[in-house]
């Protein structure tokens, strides 16, 4: 799906982030029920529910507690994602020396390095579990994992490989990703997998292009959610991408109610899986929607907008992401250029960040209890 502008470079490049009841799956299918739809969006507030609300901005590279930024006494180059432990946050992403990358996370604000300058790196995402802090990413062009800092290169077939993804269960460590299929390029797709344990394994799905973005595990089930398009066998793309949610490695498509869809963010609570992403009748910014499936029922949460995190508190459903306003008359074949505004959501209200004053999307949201 056309949305992800930054992802959708890094995968042409390529190409050339507890459910105890099997009712709750998501469902199979192209058609669903749909929720209720917000067109335009209700101005509110956030933060005011007994949990503090953090979220990513691209731009400016940004940590928002409600509605305040949070200053880091060093500021990252990107940041790619946020997650709360207890009363401790933390962020990935990277600063940059020179030409090079370096990954890093930081905890309550402090950077902690993950490599340093004479490499390339970046985090992608963190996990933590007690006093353990596990990562992923990239370290010169190879999918990487850190445990507590120490560095190890997840081994994959094919000719390259990237990770989005990953979730502790037990002391069992799953990692999502992609990976080039095959030396020919002819014949070559690129393909979802995960890692456990560091053993990597391909996932099931007859498409000619499938990236994963998130992940979650309940129980001894492993959903790995992103989207999907064409077929391998034969070769042969599709004008449309499709949302799709992988559960235990078999991929079944998340219903829809237009042409095009994809699948970005999973959070699983009292055994309700909840999967955002959008779907669009085309490729144009202003047919998007922003939506959420619950256990397979698509619900829409605002027209002209698209949702790339999730996060569910009891019964409130947080969903971050980007609005988008026309900008400019029609100057390119598809239709008028959109200004995009980082968003957020609380069931269905929209909250815009710093009142609309700056143009960027929001793209990872973590809860905490105040």
């Amino acid at each position: 799906m056309k949305i992800k502008l930054l992802s959708l470079v890094l995968i042409t490049t390529f190409a050339l982030t507890g459910c105890n009841k099997s009712s709750n799956d998501p469902k199979p299918g192209n058609t669903g029920t749909t929720g209720t739809t917000g067109t335009t969006g209700t101005t509110g507030t956030i933060g005011s529910t007994g949990v503090d609300v953090y979220t990513i901005t691209s731009n400016p590279v940004t940590l928002w507690k409600n509605d305040t930024e949070v200053p880091f006494q060093v500021v990252g180059y990107e940041y790619k994602s946020v997650i709360t432990s207890g009363k401790d946050v933390y962020v990935t992403g990277c600063t940059v020396s020179g030409s090079n990358r370096i990954a890093g996370y930081w905890k309550n604000g402090t950077l902690v390095n993950l490599a340093d300058n004479n490499n390339d790196s970046e985090a992608i995402s963190i996990a933590v579990q007690g006093n353990d802090v596990y990562v992923v990413g990239v370290f010169n062009n190879k999918p990487a994992y850190w445990k507590n800092g120490k560095l190890s290169i997840l081994p994959y077939n094919g000719t390259e490989a990237y990770t989005s993804g990953i979730a502790i269960n037990g002391n069992d460590v799953y990692i999502c990703g992609y990976f080039d299929t095959s030396n020919d390029s002819k014949n070559s797709r690129i393909g979802p997998c995960y890692w456990k344990n560091g053993v990597f394994t391909s996932m099931d799905g007859d498409f000619y292009l499938s990236v994963p973005y998130a992940i979650a595990i309940n129980g001894n089930d492993v959903y790995i959610v992103g989207f999907a398009n064409g077929t391998y066998n034969p070769l042969a793309g599709s004008k449309f991408d499709s949302a799709v949610c992988w559960k235990n490695g078999i991929a079944q498509k998340l219903a829809t109610t237009k042409n095009e869809s994809a699948a970005e963010g999973i959070a699983i609570s009292n055994g309700d899986i909840y999967i955002c992403g959008s779907i669009s009748t085309d490729n144009g910014q202003g047919t998007f929607s922003a939506v959420y499936w619950k256990n397979g029922t698509i619900n829409i949460v605002q027209d002209q907008a698209a949702a790339y995190g999730i996060a569910v508190h009891d019964s409130d459903v947080y969903i971050c992401g980007a609005y988008f306003v026309p900008a400019g008359p029609n100057s390119v074949p598809a239709g008028p250029y959109f200004n995009y505004y980082p968003s957020r959501w609380k069931n269905g209200v929209i909250t815009k960040v710093d009142n609309q004053t700056i143009i960027g999307t929001i793209n990872g949201i973590a809860l905490a209890a105040k």
